[in-house]
């Protein structure tokens, strides 16, 4: 019988035992259930600000796509008015390509002119100074010729 009290006793001290251990276990998971509380209010906090987050830095995205295709257009616009101008400026440089072209070759005629002009004037320039050094020695001629004459005329 005293082996049926010990064994009692044991059984009961064990069943305390565990009983004591049983509030421990449930105190733990309480205190387990109020952290998991605790963090899962603290993920749902954090989930809330991040999807904030989130939908902010897509309207922010948003924005820049935006202004990025308005930038885009405003640069496409800009190399098109280049572009253009650019080719007005090559058309407008061929024109006064052609233009001093027909100049030069205008000049370079009148050069030509020009040049056999001077050489028919400094021909008929010498031309006209030989003729004039004959009639100067003709009138010298005729004024020797005249001065004879008059002394033979002064004789008689």
């Amino acid at each position: 019988m005293l082996i049926d009290i010990c064994s009692i006793f044991t059984q009961k001290q064990m069943h305390e035992v565990s009983s004591l251990e049983l509030d421990g276990k449930k105190q733990e998971c309480a205190k387990l259930e109020l952290d998991l509380s605790s963090q899962s209010s603290e993920f749902q906090h954090r989930e809330k600000l991040v999807k904030e987050d989130m939908l902010q830095l897509r309207e922010d995205l948003d924005k820049k796509e935006q202004e990025c295709a308005i930038l885009k257009q405003d640069l496409s616009n800009q190399i098109s008015e280049f572009c253009d101008r650019e080719q007005s400026l090559e058309e407008e440089v061929e024109e006064l390509r052609e233009r001093l072209d027909k100049k030069d070759r205008q000049c370079a005629g009148l050069e030509r002119d020009f040049s056999n002009q001077s050489s028919e004037f400094r021909h008929k320039e010498r031309s006209l100074k030989d003729k004039i050094n004959e009639l100067r020695e003709r009138l010298d001629d005729k004024k020797r010729k005249c001065a004879r004459l008059e002394a033979k005329l002064g004789y008689y």
